[in-house]
């Protein structure tokens, strides 16, 4: 799914969500926190099937150099080994409700490796996380790379 119909169905689902119960801001923040804590803990156990579960089969990520990634390559690089996690930190996390749609946004510092070369990464990051079905899953996520300043 390319990301110009992702953010359709993001838009239809927040128009939709105004039919359904109110859900309340603090009570759905604790739920994203949660599947938050939820991921760090299986990116540094490389549980890719928390991951798969945790993504909407329609996800769609833009990583910090641009490229794009499915949720079957998300999980399938977690699967096969080619990503390890060492650290796995998230901070500053925000959470904004629109009805069904949830955008949360944060700090990340990551370190492993990626296909046996060693990696340390510090991002501002964005995940759209979409009500279905009665959970919380990601449709959406990009991440920014926090570059040291120039001396």
């Amino acid at each position: 799914m390319n990301l110009s119909r992702v953010l359709a169905t993001i838009v239809s689902l927040t128009s939709l969500s105004c039919a359904h119960a109110a859900l309340t801001p603090e009570n759905v923040e604790r739920q994203i926190l949660d599947l938050e804590y939820q991921r760090q803990q299986a990116q540094l156990r490389g549980d890719w099937q928390t991951i798969q579960r945790l993504n909407a089969p329609e996800f769609t990520e833009i990583a910090g150099t641009g490229l794009i990634r499915t949720a079957a390559q998300n999980a399938e690089a977690m699967r096969s080994g080619l990503l390890k996690f060492d650290k796995v930190d998230y901070s500053d996390q925000r959470v904004h409700l629109y009805g069904n749609v949830a955008i949360l946004t944060g700090i990340g510092h990551r370190s492993g490796s990626f296909g046996g070369t060693a990696f340390e990464q510090r991002f501002r990051y964005t995940r759209i996380y979409v009500r279905q079905d009665g959970a919380w899953r990601v449709v959406f996520a990009q991440t920014t790379r926090i570059e040291a300043p120039a001396q």
